[in-house]
């Protein structure tokens, strides 16, 4: 389990100047005169981590203040998480404090992909994007075909038989594979930092998956005899 998610969300919040820290038991926050922030875990599947992370401040410094803090608390998270969201202000009596929950969430490959050093294209098939790209490769072969003249018997090379392929390499959504019903004929679109190559009549040569630490990653071979339409992105 990546607990070093919950780490990075104390550390978040008491940079923003708001004390934090694992999340307490019913009836066991203590008396408050500032700020104070609980991480807990809220759910974890596939490769994301949601956690609930609940702003409270003392009724002595009111509502608006928790409100103002949570504010605070969420342009903190969002800068290392993939996403936030605020919940109502609310007072609890049985602590004497206002809390607003916050739910965030953080993505293994969301993190993967920010320590990649080199761009990774994006790849649509048939227009529908293809999330969480690792790699992409392409390689032209060109086989000439050697036949036999049937009335001499004499050998000759045939027009070369041309093919085009693109390796995808993706992490698949453990809920939901987009587009692994393509039929043949599709189009792979691959857009670059200033062009994007459009393949199309393609099928898939060959799929193969792997269950890695952040995922299960899928190795896609796309084959076309098209020649790709190769167009500058403005």
């Amino acid at each position: 389990m990546d607990l070093e998610w919950i780490s990075d969300a104390i550390d978040a919040l008491e940079g923003a100047g708001i004390a934090a820290r694992r999340g307490y038991l019913v009836g066991k926050i203590p008396h408050l005169t500032a700020p104070m922030a609980t991480v807990s875990i809220e759910s974890f599947q596939g490769y994301e981590m949601t956690l609930t992370v609940r702003i409270y401040t003392p009724l002595s410094m009111g509502g608006d203040a928790c409100e103002d803090w949570a504010l605070t608390a969420v342009n903190a998270l969002k800068t290392r998480s993939s996403g936030c969201k605020v919940g109502a202000c609310s007072y609890q009596r049985e602590t004497g404090l206002f809390c607003v929950p916050i739910t965030v969430t953080f993505s293994r490959l969301l993190k993967l992909m920010a320590s990649q050093s080199v761009v990774i294209p994006a790849v649509e098939a048939d227009g529908q994007v293809i999330p969480y790209v690792l790699g992409v490769t392409t390689a032209y072969t060109n086989s000439p075909a050697k036949l036999k003249e049937e009335t001499t018997g004499a050998l000759y090379m045939a027009a070369a038989e041309q093919r085009w392929r693109v390796t995808v390499e993706d992490v698949m959504d453990s809920h939901y594979s987009p587009r692994d019903t393509l039929t043949d004929g599709f189009t792979l679109t691959i857009y670059r930092v200033e062009q994007k190559e459009v393949y199309s009549g393609c099928c898939w040569e060959s799929i193969k998956t792997s269950v890695e630490d952040d995922g299960i990653h899928r190795t896609r071979v796309a084959v076309t005899c098209v020649a790709p339409e190769i167009q500058t992105i403005p």
